[in-house]
């Protein structure tokens, strides 16, 4: 199952060293520019058939201070970028649980309270298996992962985002098949 929208492919991302960047303009420029992420300004770049170009404005602007023919640091990220879509979806499907239910029994003894969007989103994570176990004396804890788009890419959310679904049919919501689930998450996401 794709988790790309056909807009998203060939979309680079491009982490660019803000120290270059501050040789070129002020920093109150750059922070209105691009979004900050630690010491590098996050741009967007679409693959070409003669190279790159910025994907949008804010990264357009970016690197519109860097004069033509000067050289740059940029990370580029390799892995495939999640959809903003299927996010968008995700967060509906933890809305909708959290409106009609008030908890989820995950397994045997082990009932999470649903209050919204947050509390089922964490619900979700236990119901799936998206945790690390660790023995303690006396038991075990069970420390949540993370499913931010810089820990899952496009291939890892596949494989979450279908457990998501089995879980809401088996535990959440049994009874209603998961197409039904998914038909009413697009609805509410579109």
């Amino acid at each position: 199952m794709p988790c790309q929208t056909p807009q998203q492919e060939g979309r680079l991302n491009v982490s660019v060293t803000l120290p270059a960047l501050l040789r070129v303009a002020s920093a109150s420029d750059v922070r209105s520019l691009a979004r900050r992420r630690g010491d590098a300004m996050k741009v967007w770049f679409i693959r070409t058939l003669t190279g790159c170009k910025p994907d949008d404005e804010a990264s357009a602007a970016v690197i519109a201070k860097f004069p033509v023919g000067t050289s740059f640091e940029a990370d580029v990220v390799t892995r495939k970028s999640r959809s903003g879509a299927w996010h968008r979806r995700y967060w509906v499907l933890c809305s909708m649980l959290a409106s009609n239910l008030d908890h989820v029994e995950i397994e045997p003894g082990l009932v999470l309270p649903i209050t919204d969007s947050e509390s089922a989103h964490v619900a979700l994570k236990y119901a799936t298996g998206c945790y690390d176990s660790y023995a303690i004396k006396g038991g075990v804890v069970r420390l949540l992962k993370s499913t931010a788009f810089d820990r899952m890419d496009a291939d890892e959310w596949a494989a979450h985002w279908k457990r998501v679904l089995d879980a809401v049919h088996q535990k959440f919501l049994p009874g209603i098949e998961s197409r039904m689930i998914e038909d009413e998450i697009a609805r509410l996401a579109s």
